[in-house]
C-alpha cells in the first residue's frame, strides 16, 4: 500500500487545487498592478481652442497595452493630433513601465461637454484585463463671453480737467487753448480710427453667418446648425444688452418675451430655430443642406428684423423726449 500522500488520488487533487489557487492569486495580483491615469491641460476652453488630454497606463514589465483605435472624433470633440509614447521604464520602480496616449482635441459646441472614457486592454504573461479610464468634463465657452460690449468705447481717455489759475494771464490762456485744441484733435482722430474697426452686433452676426455658410461643407449639418443657433443667441444678448451671456436658449426666449423686446412672430421663429438646433445636437437628427440653407436665410432675416425693431424703438423714445421738452 502506497503511503505517499503526493502519489495518492486525494494528494494529487489537493496539489492541483493549490496550483490553481496560486495561479489565480498571481493573475489577480497582476491585474491589480495595471492602472490608468487621465490628465487634461485645461478644464475650460473657448470654441475651437485646442487642448491636450493624456491617458497613462502603468503596468508590469513584459505586459502589452492596446489602446482603442481613434478616428477623427472622440465623442463631441474633434481630434487634431495624436501622439503615443509606449513601453517607457517607470521612474518609480524597475519592474513597471508606462504607456501614454496624448490627443489634441477641440470643440465648436458650447456648454458643458464630456470626454468619454476609454477601455484599454492590458495583456500580461499570465493574465489579460480591460481597464477603464475616467470621463473628463470640459467647459466650452463662447468666444463672446467675458468680452466687453462692442457698442461701448472703453479705450478712449476721458477729457483731462485743467486747473485755471486765480489770476489768468494771456500767455496761460493761449497755452490752455492750444492744449485743448490738441486734445480735441487727438480724441477726434482716435474715435475716427476706432470706428473703422467697430462692428455693430448685427454686422458681427451677418459676418459670422456668412463665414459659417462658406465653411459648411467642412462639417456635418447638425454641428453647423448648433453653431448657427449659438451665433443667434450671442447676437440677441449683445444687441439687447441682456445679462448672463451663458444662459440657455429657453432662458433667453423668456427674457425677450418678459421685456417685450421682439414681437410674437419673431419670438416663435427664434424658438423653432433653437429647437431644430437642439434636436440635431442631442437627438442626432440629420439636417440636410436644403434645411440648413433655409435656417441661414431665416437667421439673416431675424437679424434684420430685430435690428429694425430696436432702431425704431430708439427713434420713438428720442421723439417722445423731444416733444416732452
Amino acid at each position: 500500500m502506497n503511503s505517499n500522500p503526493l502519489t495518492s488520488r486525494t494528494g494529487r487533487l489537493l496539489l492541483l487545487a493549490f496550483a490553481v489557487g496560486w495561479t489565480c492569486v498571481r493573475q489577480a495580483s497582476a491585474a491589480e498592478a495595471a492602472r490608468v491615469t487621465t490628465t487634461v491641460s485645461q478644464t475650460s476652453s473657448q470654441v475651437a481652442e485646442p487642448f491636450w488630454l493624456d491617458w497613462t497606463v502603468t503596468a508590469p514589465t513584459g505586459a502589452t497595452v492596446h489602446f482603442p483605435a481613434t478616428g477623427d472624433k472622440l465623442g463631441d470633440f474633434d481630434i487634431l493630433d495624436k501622439q503615443d509614447l509606449f513601453d517607457i521604464p517607470s521612474a518609480d520602480t524597475a519592474d513597471q513601465r508606462t504607456w501614454t496616449r496624448r490627443l489634441e482635441l477641440e470643440s465648436i459646441v458650447t456648454g458643458e461637454q464630456e470626454v468619454p472614457a476609454l477601455e484599454i486592454q492590458v495583456a500580461g504573461p499570465n493574465s489579460s484585463q480591460v481597464i477603464r479610464s475616467q470621463t473628463v468634463p470640459v467647459q466650452i465657452v463662447s468666444v463672446l463671453e467675458q468680452r466687453g460690449d462692442p457698442k461701448q468705447f472703453r479705450d478712449i481717455q476721458s477729457v483731462v480737467d485743467v486747473a485755471v489759475p486765480s489770476k489768468p494771464s494771456h500767455a496761460y490762456l493761449g497755452w490752455t487753448l492750444a492744449g485743448f485744441s490738441t486734445l480735441a484733435v487727438a480724441i477726434t482722430a482716435a474715435v475716427f480710427t476706432r470706428r473703422k474697426r467697430w462692428l455693430t452686433p448685427a454686422q458681427w452676426a451677418i459676418r459670422q453667418l456668412d463665414d459659417l455658410e462658406a465653411a459648411v461643407h467642412q462639417q456635418t449639418g447638425d454641428v453647423a446648425a448648433s453653431q448657427l443657433a449659438s451665433i443667434m443667441q450671442s447676437f440677441s444678448q449683445l444687441h439687447f444688452s441682456l445679462p448672463e451671456p451663458g444662459c440657455t436658449s429657453e432662458e433667453l426666449l423668456h427674457q425677450l418675451k418678459a421685456k417685450q423686446l421682439v414681437d410674437r412672430t419673431t419670438l416663435e421663429q427664434l424658438r423653432v430655430l433653437f429647437a431644430t438646433a437642439e434636436e440635431a445636437k442631442f437627438a442626432r437628427l440629420p439636417v440636410s443642406p436644403t434645411e440648413f440653407q433655409a435656417m441661414l436665410e431665416q437667421a439673416r432675416s431675424l437679424v434684420g428684423r430685430m435690428t429694425q425693431v430696436a432702431d425704431s424703438e430708439t427713434t420713438s423714445t428720442a421723439l417722445a423726449t423731444t416733444e416732452a421738452r
